[in-house]
């Protein structure tokens, strides 16, 4: 596999932080440590972890949106070149190649690809701003995770367009703690905007 300047330091750093986790992995299941600690330091242990989960989440979004964003052009002679459109731009094949590498179905792979380009491409500024960057900026927090992102993110898009535009001006106001009468507390602050 080739791989660009870009992308082979992401994929380095995940390697990295792969073998991080083999590590604690391997440390939490030997005889000598699974004995070891207390309810509540293994409960933060799982705590720790899942905002590991939240944050590859989202790095793995922001990943899909980048291939996502690459359509192949076949040129005369035969050669493919590949075109690299803005960032929110999803290519006709984007949700096959998710699936292999994924190994998800189709149907699936094309709501990985569509969730992604919606939380990690719509922040602001982007070409086509959903809104929803501020979902895709706590998730790669480890603030909230991707199930709940999602949740949010559908009930986002049934507002009507008018009423989604109106509350990302509202919502670009400084505030800590915003949340949405839908949205439970897990949410808490991390209402798009």
């Amino acid at each position: 596999m080739v791989v660009g300047s870009g992308s082979g330091v992401v994929v380095e750093g995940a390697r990295r932080a792969l073998d991080g986790l083999d590590a604690c992995v391997s440390a939490a299941t030997s005889s000598a440590t699974a004995s070891g600690g207390s309810r509540e330091d293994w409960a933060g242990v799982v705590g720790d972890r899942q905002r590991v989960i939240d944050v590859a989440a989202a790095a793995q979004d922001a990943a899909i949106v980048r291939l996502a964003c690459i359509e192949a052009e076949f040129c005369e002679d035969g050669t493919v070149v590949e075109s690299h459109r803005a960032a929110g731009h999803v290519a006709l094949d984007a949700p096959a190649i998710i699936s292999g590498v994924l190994n998800v179905s189709s149907v699936q792979a094309e709501r990985r690809v569509r969730s992604a380009v919606w939380l990690a491409a719509g922040g602001p500024g982007a070409a086509r701003e959903s809104g929803l960057g501020g979902l895709h900026a706590a998730m790669a927090a480890g603030r909230l995770d991707s199930y709940r992102a999602s949740v949010v993110a559908r009930s986002w898009r049934r507002r009507p367009r008018r009423s989604r535009r109106a509350w990302s001006l509202r919502s670009t106001r400084s505030s800590t703690e915003r949340t949405h009468p839908g949205c439970d507390a897990g949410a808490a602050g991390c209402w798009p905007g």
